[in-house]
């Protein structure tokens, strides 16, 4: 039967996520052929220290002998927070305190490959209407519950992405004022409830205004 040539072409996922981040490259079949993974402190770390982090995983990965540089099509990087696709940049994201990172752009000018950047729960979305399609289809919300809470939300067959492309992400909407304190520093948002830290606080009876724990193991 007919199936798609792996080495047709590739793309080099990055995703940047509390104190992680992690890189896969991934040929046409789908299948992942190279991936690496790297412990930070993304909430201490410098603008410039994140930036370098991220370019000097994806320079590790398009220097592998074993990888055709030149079958990478595009590098797409998935980042926790508040994107702006048109932008190219990270507006906003409870993992870091920097701001306005255009990472697209950054990663693009480094390599000369084609980058996107977009909210990982929109990319996770998509990646389910792709993969199953039949489950998948029209109407449709994945929800992210991690640290972090998020939400892709597909209506009609379209990625619903709001005015800054991440229409979905509900995990610091105010869920009880004044309630319980989030890593984002606001009190009563959702995931200060939803939250895996906040699960584990809840569990050992803490109280609601205990500093949130920024790694669960």
């Amino acid at each position: 039967g007919l199936s798609l040539n792996p080495q047709a072409a590739a793309v080099l996922t990055v995703v940047l996520s509390l104190n992680f981040l992690s890189v896969a490259v991934i040929d046409y079949a789908g299948q992942v052929v190279a991936e690496e993974q790297r412990r930070l402190d993304t909430l201490t770390m410098s603008r410039d220290a994140l930036i370098g982090e991220c370019v000097a995983i994806v320079r590790r990965r398009l220097e592998d002998p074993d990888l055709d540089v030149q079958s990478v099509a595009r590098i797409a990087l998935a980042i926790q927070g508040i994107t702006d696709s048109h932008a190219r940049a990270m507006l906003w994201s409870p993992i870091t305190p920097q701001t306005n990172i255009a990472f697209a752009d950054i990663l693009e000018r480094e390599f000369g490959i084609p980058a996107i950047m977009e909210n990982d729960c929109n990319m996770m979305a998509v990646a389910l209407r792709w993969r199953h399609p039949d489950r998948y289809r029209d109407d449709f919300i994945a929800i992210l519950l991690s640290h972090g809470i998020g939400m892709g939300l597909v209506l009609k067959g379209e990625l619903f992405t709001g005015t800054h492309s991440s229409g979905g992400e509900f995990g610091h909407m105010i869920h009880r004022p004044g309630g319980a304190l989030c890593r984002c520093g606001r009190r009563g948002c959702v995931e200060a409830y939803a939250g895996n830290y906040a699960i584990w606080r809840n569990a050992r009876q803490l109280s609601e205004d205990a500093e949130p724990v920024a790694d669960i193991s």
